[in-house]
């Protein structure tokens, strides 16, 4: 079962969105703390209507907080889910974004949260999982020596590209519990200038791969082989995690970002899989699993 197919989640009015989150975050923690480090002093702009508008920046995939308070300006007033002050400064949104930062550890709660409560909801929620990464262009000057730069935290990225084959699979060894793989050259009949290097056989060189070997990189060989069939049409259920980085370049603005420093990044990461498991839970919660993927509001 995928959560996060957003066919239509055009068709859901912006504030019925940001309403989905606000009910569905379990962010009390996280408020009580920060209310709490603030107890006695001035409380100028609340936390909460602060935080709030600062979700709302997520949701709707702000690039920067500027953006996020020129559209606050124009719905904060006829919407009071935002709250009376939720147009702050920017230098509001930077401190409790500093704060925040402090307590990653609640916002990393939030979202096991969020998956344990979907979890409870939907049983074959987590049968199978995807493990994946996505690449975040820093927009940064880079320097040679990283401490010159405006973003010490990232690295370069090179791609090369050279001419090779891959190993032909040749079969899985049950009592040895190896995958075999064959020289290409020898398989195929290819002329390759290193053949006689490898092995003198016609057969060619042979390579086994324990699978009960610690040393043996699990993420690259299973028990079901990557050029089987099989690992190919099991290989496409992933496509869902293919969606949700989609939708985290897109829909809530990381192709597009100001964010420097790696600290920076996973809060703003974290918030992002928060609402986005906060808009589903918001579904779930209402029975509606036929809305679930695609967002729109009650």
């Amino acid at each position: 079962m995928n959560l996060f197919i957003w066919n239509h989640i055009d068709a859901a009015s912006d504030l019925q969105r940001l309403r989905l989150v606000l009910d569905a975050m379990p962010d009390e923690e996280l408020m009580r703390t920060l209310e709490r480090e603030r107890r006695g002093r001035r409380d100028d702009y609340p936390i909460r209507a602060v935080w709030n508008s600062l979700l709302a920046g997520v949701i709707y995939g702000h690039a920067g907080i500027e953006s996020l308070r020129r559209e606050l300006l124009e719905v904060c007033g006829f919407d009071p889910v935002l709250g009376a002050r939720a147009v702050s400064p920017s230098w509001v949104y930077t401190r409790l974004v500093k704060k925040v930062r402090r307590h990653r550890d609640l916002v990393e709660r939030m979202v096991d949260q969020l998956v344990d409560d979907v979890a409870a909801e939907l049983p074959d929620l987590g049968r199978r999982i995807a493990v994946d990464s996505k690449g975040m262009r820093t927009h940064a000057r880079g320097r040679k020596d990283p401490a010159e730069s405006a973003d010490p935290d990232a690295d370069w990225g090179v791609r090369a590209y050279r001419e090779t084959r891959k190993m032909v699979y040749g079969g899985f060894e049950e009592e040895r519990r190896c995958l075999k793989y064959r020289c290409p050259a020898a398989h195929y009949g290819i002329v390759c200038a290193g053949r006689r290097r490898c092995s003198p056989t016609e057969y060619g060189k042979v390579v086994r791969i324990s699978l009960d070997d610690p040393a043996t990189d699990r993420r690259l060989f299973v028990p079901v082989p990557r050029h089987t069939l099989q690992f190919t049409r099991e290989y496409k259920k992933r496509t869902a995690i293919e969606r949700v980085n989609s939708w985290l370049g897109m829909q809530l603005g990381f192709d597009v970002h100001f964010v420097r420093g790696m600290t920076k990044m996973r809060l703003k990461a974290g918030l992002a899989v928060a609402v986005m498991l906060s808009m589903a839970m918001a579904q779930v919660r209402r029975n509606r699993l036929t809305k679930m993927r695609t967002l729109l509001a009650a």
